[in-house]
């Protein structure tokens, strides 16, 4: 951050030169600058692995879209404001997804793979909403292979296919689908 300001500071003497456009523009960077601030905000991913896995509802909304703690979570980490369309709040989460998408994994008991993605717990726990706001609304990455196991969450569901009862059997097959239609890839495609 300092260096940050420094490099500014160095760029003030050419910007105070250009008038009022040059405060304009500094005025854009500083703005993007908290911006992203906003979006890359903080947000402790254990808390939000157990928020997404227990469906914990959110008892204070302050977004008439937001029924689970998880969705306050990465709202209010992503700085989606109660005023933002529903365009502009999926687009915030969106980024900071992307910004944090090392992160969005789950160390958590009756889980595996340990450290496994985040998509993998939701689907393991049928947690349908978390789903549908992780590939549809945020368009998290869909074919992020967890280094534990070398597997994507296609690979997961397959797998887990393979010993599931008739009825889990439907529900992965309907996950397949969703994630297959998002742009999910198995492991092996992506090399």
């Amino acid at each position: 951050m300092v260096e940050g300001l420094k490099g500014l500071y160095h760029l003030m003497g050419g910007i105070a030169q250009l008038g009022l456009f040059g405060f304009c523009w500094l005025s854009l960077i500083l703005s993007s600058s908290e911006a992203y601030a906003q979006q890359s905000g903080t947000m402790n991913f254990g808390r939000f692995c157990t928020a997404a896995d227990s469906k914990e509802l959110e008892p204070n909304p302050t977004r008439n879209d937001v029924l689970y703690q998880y969705q306050t979570m990465v709202y209010e980490a992503g700085g989606v404001l109660p005023d933002d369309s529903d365009a502009v709040a999926f687009q915030k989460s969106k980024a900071l997804m992307y910004a944090n998408a090392a992160s969005l994994v789950c160390n958590m008991t009756n889980f595996n793979p340990r450290n496994g993605s985040i998509l993998k717990l939701a689907m393991a726990r049928q947690a349908d909403d978390f789903i549908g706001d992780a590939v549809v609304n945020w368009k998290v990455d869909l074919n992020r292979i967890d280094a534990t196991d070398g597997k994507t969450v296609l690979d997961y569901i397959t797998e887990r296919r393979s010993s599931a009862g008739p009825t889990f059997a439907r529900t992965l097959d309907r996950y397949y689908k969703l994630f297959r239609d998002g742009g999910a890839r198995h492991a092996h495609e992506l090399q």
